[in-house]
């Protein structure tokens, strides 16, 4: 059984009064983790055990799934450069044969839509596979690869996804009412210019964004100028459901879920029902964005 690791749990300076706006404050900006903003997870340690519930990965098995999203990485050190993001239950070949695990990873194959790469991954987040099936079937059409995102767009989504999840008011809640409580923007704010998200960097950043609510941001960066001035573009989709992991979604006012008449919410895509903005659960309703009517304000990414 691999060793168990631990996250490095980041923390963001603590909310004041909570509104029922998802506002930025300006008051509330502060904590940045870097010099340069930018977090990764190759500070520290990043993954988390399973429950027993799920099998651990066997030395014979040949076929792998993956039960959580995660990176194929270029050596087995956090410290190399990911190759691609891996969504739960991509299928990937040990390696085992030809590479002996090294600490807590495994050498693997990873194959989509015709492409093949051999990289490693973190043996915790792996469990035989349970059928045969591509990774292009499987991965569907929300993930990354699925949009013209360069590799550099795509590695600032991972960090962005991965420092929401632990840097959010409560990234221990499990319950359905781990939502946001107010201050949506003002917490999705920090993740974009402390993460760096593509080319923001600070609070002060994209002066020209109207006010504070929510929809203020797709309003701004739905400007194709403003967007390209702050390296993000506006993806061709409408359904948050359909938004790639580490994605910004923004839903306008009367979204379920949303309680304000003017702010509509921001969040982070998770690629599950979930999405991360100052609370790690927040959920709309799948079915209301089944309906062509029902649009998303904006969903957006690095170029």
């Amino acid at each position: 059984m691999p060793r168990r690791i631990r996250w490095i749990t980041l923390l963001v300076s603590s909310v004041a009064a909570l509104s029922t706006a998802c506002t930025v404050d300006g008051d509330d900006a502060e904590g940045e983790i870097s010099s340069g903003g930018a977090m990764t997870a190759r500070t520290g340690d990043s993954t988390k055990s399973k429950s027993g519930s799920e099998p651990a990965a066997a030395d014979n098995d040949e076929w792998f799934e993956t039960t959580d999203l995660i990176n194929l990485w270029t050596k087995p050190s956090f410290l190399s450069a990911p190759l691609a993001i891996l969504k739960t239950g991509t299928r990937l070949k040990s390696l085992l044969d030809k590479n002996p695990d090294v600490g807590d990873f495994r050498s693997v194959e990873y194959t989509s839509d015709g492409k093949t790469q051999n990289g490693w991954v973190v043996i915790t987040y792996l469990k035989p596979a349970s059928s045969t099936g591509s990774n292009s079937e499987e991965q569907g059409e929300s993930g990354a690869d699925s949009f013209n995102i360069s590799s550099e767009g795509r590695e600032q989504m991972r960090r962005l996804l991965e420092f929401a999840k632990v840097s959010n008011r409560s990234p221990s809640c499990t319950t359905p009412y781990c939502g946001s409580k107010g201050r949506c923007f003002e917490w999705v704010w920090r993740y974009i210019y402390q993460s760096g998200f593509g080319d923001i960097r600070n609070y002060g950043d994209a002066p020209g964004m109207y006010g504070a609510e929510a929809r203020g941001f797709a309003e701004y960066f739905n400007v194709k100028a403003n967007a390209d001035r702050w390296g993000l573009q506006r993806l061709p989709i409408d359904n948050p459901y359909e938004a790639p992991p580490g994605a910004i979604v923004v839903v306008p006012p009367g979204t379920p879920g949303t309680s304000h008449q003017t702010a509509g919410d921001i969040a982070v895509a998770t690629g599950t029902d979930d999405f991360i903005n100052d609370g790690p659960r927040m959920q709309y309703d799948r079915a209301y964005f089944a309906n062509p009517k029902n649009k998303a304000l904006g969903i957006f990414a690095p170029l």
